[in-house]
Parts: C-alpha cells; structure tokens; sequence
C-alpha cells in the first residue's frame, strides 16, 4: 500500500496503482433493491395446547429476519409474495426499531429463504462487492446516522427512505472495488477466527466446571486431580466464608461490580462515580474476597458473586456483603463457579425474596447459611483454582488479541475509506 492525497476525495491508504477517485453515492444508489418486510397478521396466535405464542422472531448475527416455517400463518398463501419476502446469501438485513445501527447483519447461507419480517429491511447488492458496502453500513458513521430519529429519549427508529439516503463512497476502479473488498473479508474472517476461539474457550471452561465440581446427588467431581479421594462434605457456605465487617479506610477508590468485569474501578467502568459523598461506612474489600451483590443484573434476577482479584484494596457500596474466604485459591473456585448463572440461581432462589423496587431481600448470614459441597483440602483447592487460572489467562490473552484485531480493523477502516467533510 502507499498514501495518496491526491484525487480527492480518495483514502488516505490506497494499494498500488490504484490513483481515480471515490464517488460519493447513496445506498439508494448502490443497492438493486431496498425492501421492508411483509406486514404480517397472527401476532397473537397461540398454540392451543400450551398456550404459548407460536410468533417466533430468528436472529441472525444482530439482525432480525423471519424463519420461514409458518409460512401460511403469517403470510399470504401466494409463492409470489413468499419469494419476494425470502432473503438471500449476502443480503445486508437492517433492524428499523430500536438500536438502530447495531442490528444489522449479513445473511449467511444457512438462513438462506428465511422471510423477513415488518420494519426490518433488506438491502440487496449486484453492482459492487457487498463487503465493500456492508462494512460502511455497519460503521460507527452509520449508527450516528441512524441515531438521529428517536421516539421519547430512548429507542431509535430510522425509515426506509433515510436508509436510502445514506452517503457511501465506492471507487471508480472496479479492480479496486473487489481489492478493498478482499481486504476487509479477510480481517473479517481473521477475527471471526478468534471469536470462535474465545467462545471456545469459554465453553471448555464450562464443561470442565460440571467435572470438576460434583453433579446432584454426587459426593466427588468426576474429574479429579491424581493424589486426592475421599468425599467432599457438603457444608454452609460460612464454613468457608467470614464476613469481616471492616469499613473503609478513607485510602481506597470505589469499585463496582460487574457480571464482565468483576470488581472494576466505578469511574473506569461508568464513565463517572455514582458513590455517596461519605463513603466512611462503604466496605473495605481486601485481595481476594468475595463479594456479593444483591441487585438483579440480566441473568442473575438474584445479584452476582465475584472475587475481587485485584492485588489492594478497594471499597463498595454498603448494600453489598463482603467475606473473606478461607484461602484464595476457595475464592477462585467460588468466582468460577458462580460465573455460571444456572449455579448462582440455583443457590440463591430459595434464599431470596424480593422486596419494593426490585430489591433483593437477604440477610448477610443467610446468604451463607446454605449448604455447598467443595473441597475441605487445600491442596486440590490450589490445584483447581490453578487449574482455572490457567485457563483464565489463555481466555484473556484470547480476547486482547480479539480486541485488537477489532481496533486494528477500525483503523484500518479510516484508512482505507475516504472521510466525509464535517
């Protein structure tokens, strides 16, 4: 490649030889068709021997599209208008209602024929590599468009005719056009390749934990490390946490904690501080204790439990509980365990109830007071733990390099596209 300023508009990167200029076009332009989804009827049909609605929306990547095996349900019974409605391979499906510019995605083979539904579009292109489009669809640029049409404060809506109006640059070099097209696959396959992997990682993860941790009805893992037998003793939960009740020093900053994140700086992971302006009887969290949230999150209706794996001290809101465990590595078993949001339900619905607004009504010692098989030995406690770690590292090391192919990519996108006149 080498940098061209000449021509413009043009990239700022361009490959060899390549020296004509980018047109400015409209995806109106570029696209053989732009179609919005058939308004379907039976939103409100149900089975008639469950009585669950048999309406079933299908996800592919961030977009939404139709599956097409109640044809007849919610479509006319005209093979004319079912075609018409079919998505392609290759077909750039656009979310219209809400989030708009965060669900789109690219039809794969596999949902080939799926039907789309109302107030998504679909975006087909012949003219020009679709690579070459869809990268700029999915851009920042695009969702910052998109953003522009909001209904109250919160959900974002965009119409077919603004989708039309979208601005995109394309070269006049056809040669070209399939070039940039290339090079954007082939990042696009590279990181792809690391999501897969990343996800497999965390699947490996979760099927060790059911070995390493005993099934209902077990009293040992199935996987054991060589050296340790004997049954693990089911026992409250406070035999292998204290609640050290220590407030805050006044040295340390306020931390949050996340389902992703774990025990993570407040201003680093909101954006600002959300702490009382006395924070003197926030909890002292030391290295390695376990903290336990008690608002819902997501897929913990319950609150979540996670280590703090930092090497100091940090505090947390009061309305958090804060043990600490009988060694370090029982706190990283315990985090990895709880990770899973089937265990972490499992533990605490019979413990809980909720209150007014949502909140989680536990005492401190109740959420100890439930019984756990783990293990008593803290040898195969450090060799478990050891055991996750490593695995933890290689997950992390997996993601950074995942989060910068992304960066690299984003880059690279600057680089590649020429830039729109603020």
């Amino acid at each position: 490649m080498n940098n061209n300023k000449t021509n413009m508009p043009s990239p700022r990167l361009r490959f060899p030889s390549f020296t004509t200029i980018w047109e400015e076009k409209r995806l109106g332009d570029v696209c053989d068709s732009i179609l919005v989804g058939f308004p379907f009827k039976g939103q409100d049909i149900t089975d008639d021997t469950t009585g669950t609605p048999i309406l079933r929306a299908y996800s592919i990547g961030e977009g939404i599209i139709r599956h097409g095996q109640d044809y007849d349900k919610y479509y006319p019974n005209d093979p004319a208008v079912l075609k018409k409605y079919a998505v392609k391979t290759n077909d750039i499906v656009i979310s219209m209602d809400g989030s708009v510019g965060r669900n789109i995605a690219m039809v794969s083979d596999k949902e080939d024929g799926y039907l789309l539904i109302q107030r998504v579009a679909r975006l087909r292109i012949t003219k020009y590599p679709v690579q070459l489009i869809y990268q700029q669809i999915i851009s920042q640029r695009f969702k910052d468009f998109a953003a522009g049409e909001k209904v109250g404060a919160v959900i974002a809506h965009i119409s077919q005719k603004q989708i039309e109006s979208f601005p995109v640059f394309v070269p006049q070099n056809v040669t070209e056009q399939n070039v940039v097209s290339g090079c954007l696959s082939e990042i696009d396959a590279l990181i792809s390749a690391h999501d897969m992997k990343v996800e497999s990682l965390k699947l490996h993860k979760k099927g060790l934990l059911q070995q390493l941790f005993p099934q209902n009805g077990e009293t040992t893992p199935r996987l054991r490390f060589p050296g340790f037998t004997g049954e693990w003793e089911e026992k409250p939960l406070s035999n292998f946490l204290h609640e050290h009740k220590t407030k805050s020093d006044g040295k340390c900053e306020v931390h949050s904690v996340s389902v992703a994140k774990g025990v993570i700086n407040q201003v680093e992971y909101l954006g600002r501080s959300f702490a009382a302006a006395d924070t003197s009887k926030y909890n002292l969290v030391k290295p390695n204790d376990i903290i336990y949230t008690k608002s819902p999150t997501g897929s913990f209706p319950y609150g979540i439990i996670k280590q703090n794996k930092n090497p100091y001290n940090v505090i947390v809101s009061p309305l958090y509980a804060v043990y600490t465990p009988v060694t370090k590595y029982l706190g990283y078993i315990l985090d990895s365990y709880f990770e899973n949001p089937v265990n972490t339900n499992n533990y605490l619905s019979s413990l809980v109830q909720k209150g007014a607004k949502n909140t989680i009504q536990i005492t401190n010692d109740t959420f100890v007071s439930k019984s756990m098989r783990l293990p008593s030995d803290a040898n195969e406690q450090k060799k478990i733990a050891e055991c996750l770690m490593a695995l933890d590292d290689n997950i992390t090391a997996a993601t950074a390099k995942l989060e910068a192919l992304k960066a690299h990519k984003k880059g690279l996108m600057q680089q590649l596209f020429p830039q729109f006149n603020q």
